[in-house]
């Protein structure tokens, strides 16, 4: 019996691994990079401007300038369950007229037992048949930016993504994707757009089971997908800032970001369509940064059977010594009032790096 139940967890958890996530393919990927923009609620379409742009909006890397500055972070999600590494690096090309970006990141659990075979025929645990294994995420982005193309203050930049996806030795998927991206100054406001998967990404799923395992999956009626297909749909990003300076050394950004998807099928606050999401970010002299958001606002309903808008809060810190970034953030994923707190923290580093940042 014991055997039969972890069979069928088995196989429910792989076929709906292929065929309930068909629309949402990559959502893992799709939590965010760098404690900045994780305490700003993910908020920086707009005004990013460092090698994490790369993620986020790949015109922000057009504000790099000269230098190299490669970024990492470590996230600890879901208390731990969860963790995201995240590794990028730009560098500005002929005195900052260009800027290329690498990107590499991993979203996995690890550690996940496989009892498929513990339990012998006669019903008896053997713990030594127990095995372990990972699912696990995987991207590649190349990014290019130039400044001012066509005209003043527009930079526009473009994404070539690869993915990867594993569940132990089950199964793995490939995808590749496209994105678009620009932003651009008006006087005191900043405006971003992100076209993220412009040409709809596909990732295509194999299955590589043993004779044994089908074996098992045949024996308690369970069907084995052989091969799947997932796709992300395009989404629109849209971003607008303003930098409040309340002295030479204080002021305090403020950006709100509205992400659109084309599937029309998620449950986010407006119309199944549009998920905004806010961010602020206190600045004294460019050394100290203090910051806080509210994404993932999602409509719910309570244990008392109410309904009620589920919020994400954020907050977080940074601090420049020399040309070293130092930025934390400490948010939560879901219902805000059940979810374990998530900590994330990331680096960055200038070398040689002359920013040419226009915002504000």
């Amino acid at each position: 019996m014991m055997k039969q139940k972890l069979a069928i967890f088995i196989a429910s958890w792989l076929i709906s691994l292929s065929c309930i996530a068909q629309t949402y393919t990559n959502n893992q990927l799709n939590i965010g990079v760098g404690a900045q923009a994780y305490a700003m609620g993910n908020a920086v379409v707009a005004t990013i401007d460092n090698t994490t742009a790369g993620y986020w909006n790949p015109a922000g890397l057009a504000n790099m300038g000269e230098g190299i500055q490669p970024a990492i972070m470590h996230a600890e999600l879901f208390a731990g369950i969860s963790k995201f590494d995240y590794l990028s690096v730009a560098m500005g090309l002929a005195g900052g007229s260009s800027v290329v970006g690498l990107s590499i990141f991993r979203n996995g659990v690890d550690g996940i037992p496989n009892t498929l075979f513990a339990v012998d025929g006669n019903g008896i645990f053997r713990p030594e048949q127990v095995t372990y294994f990972s699912s696990s995420d995987y991207g590649m982005i190349f990014s290019f930016a130039k400044p001012n193309l066509l005209i003043d203050n527009l930079n526009v930049g473009i994404n070539a993504k690869v993915y990867y996806r594993t569940a132990g030795d089950f199964t793995n998927a490939y995808g590749f994707g496209i994105d678009i991206g620009g932003q651009y100054t008006l006087g005191d406001v900043k405006f971003g757009l992100m076209l993220k998967d412009i040409t709809t990404t596909v990732l295509a799923w194999s299955f590589n089971f043993t004779e044994e395992e089908k074996q098992v999956f045949a024996a308690t009626g369970n069907d084995i997908p052989v091969k799947s297909t997932e796709f992300s749909y395009p989404k629109i990003n849209l971003g607008a800032a303003y930098n409040f300076e309340f002295t030479d050394k204080l002021s305090l950004l403020a950006e709100l970001d509205l992400d659109m998807t084309t599937d029309g099928k998620r449950n986010v606050l407006i119309g199944n369509i549009i998920d905004p999401h806010f961010g602020l970010e206190f600045n004294y002299n460019d050394l100290v940064f203090l910051r806080g958001g509210l994404n993932n606002m999602q409509k719910g309903t309570s244990f008392a059977g109410k309904e009620v808008t589920f919020i994400q809060p954020n907050l977080g810190a940074g601090i420049k010594v020399a040309d070293l970034h130092i930025d934390y953030a400490l948010t939560r994923f879901g219902d805000s009032n059940q979810s374990v707190f998530s900590h994330i923290f990331s680096l960055m580093f200038d070398i040689n790096r002359e920013n040419t940042s226009n915002n504000f």
